[in-house]
């Protein structure tokens, strides 16, 4: 019969795991490591672990120069989980679904100027150039929030190294020319990109959160928001779809675009 202290052991291993290493940019072999570590439940007999929220409400959190920048929702247990693992999430005992807007600071840069863009079209794979889609979007998106372009540079840099990249790509010359390239995919919204605009899109987009939350309450319908995506339980997806449409229509006067998010059990890799 195994220990307490050896089943401690495991448990803190799966802990470590969720709250860590995934975090702290592992290198891919060293995640596949503590996978197996994970696996290691399994021969105690242990087919899942459930894991009861403790922290179950939210509030919001805006700029301090004004209450129309920033104002998303923080405080839920739910917001530290990582991604791949929201999948794992049950409401009630029920699977749950999580649906996202698709680039939302993009689109609504372009919609607050009354124009508008083909919601199919993937605003960061347009940027010219060999690196991934995931270093493209840190840039873009990243210098939507800087006030200027060299802060844009240092944040993407800080940002870029958060995510564990290494090498080339962090010279001044590299990421400027990424910054470059990015404008000139969306000349419409080049003065946007380093325009410190981030947080009055926070601000737009914490209303639109709060409309299909308050939708959602009103209806008995429960629902975890992660800043531009909203997870509920599978047999309410429709209703959540539809709301996100509606509500996104009110405020920007357009259509968005909005993806059913694919339940992944291991993390997203992308290279240098």
């Amino acid at each position: 019969m195994i220990s307490n202290e050896k089943l401690l052991d495991y448990f803190m291993n799966w802990l470590f795991f969720l709250n860590k290493d995934i975090k702290m940019g592992k290198a891919y072999e060293e995640t596949k490591r503590l996978y197996r570590v994970r696996r290691s439940l399994g021969k105690l007999g242990m087919s899942e672990l459930i894991f009861r929220l403790k922290y179950q409400s939210l509030h919001r959190v805006y700029n301090m120069e004004s209450f129309k920048k920033g104002g998303r929702f923080y405080g839920g247990a739910h917001l530290d989980i990582q991604s791949h693992m929201r999948g794992f999430i049950r409401i009630n005992g029920e699977p749950v679904v999580e649906w996202d807007y698709d680039a939302l600071h993009i689109f609504m840069l372009y919609h607050l100027r009354g124009l508008d863009i083909d919601i199919e079209q993937d605003p960061y794979d347009i940027i010219v150039g060999p690196e991934e889609r995931g270093l493209k979007k840190t840039v873009l998106l990243t210098a939507i929030n800087a006030k200027d372009d060299e802060l844009a540079v240092k944040g993407i840099r800080k940002e870029l190294v958060d995510d564990g990249i290494k090498g080339e790509v962090l010279t001044n010359k590299s990421i400027e020319s990424l910054l470059y390239r990015a404008k000139l995919a969306h000349p419409d919204i080049a003065d946007d990109i380093g325009s410190g605009k981030g947080r009055m899109l926070q601000n737009l987009d914490s209303r639109i959160a709060d409309a299909i939350l308050t939708n959602l309450m009103t209806e008995n319908i429960p629902a975890l928001p992660v800043h531009d995506s909203f997870i509920v339980p599978q047999q309410n997806e429709d209703r959540l779809r539809e709301l996100m449409i509606g509500e996104y229509e009110k405020v920007m006067k357009f259509k968005p675009g909005i993806t059913k998010k694919k339940n992944r059990n291991r993390p997203k890799k992308w290279s240098n």
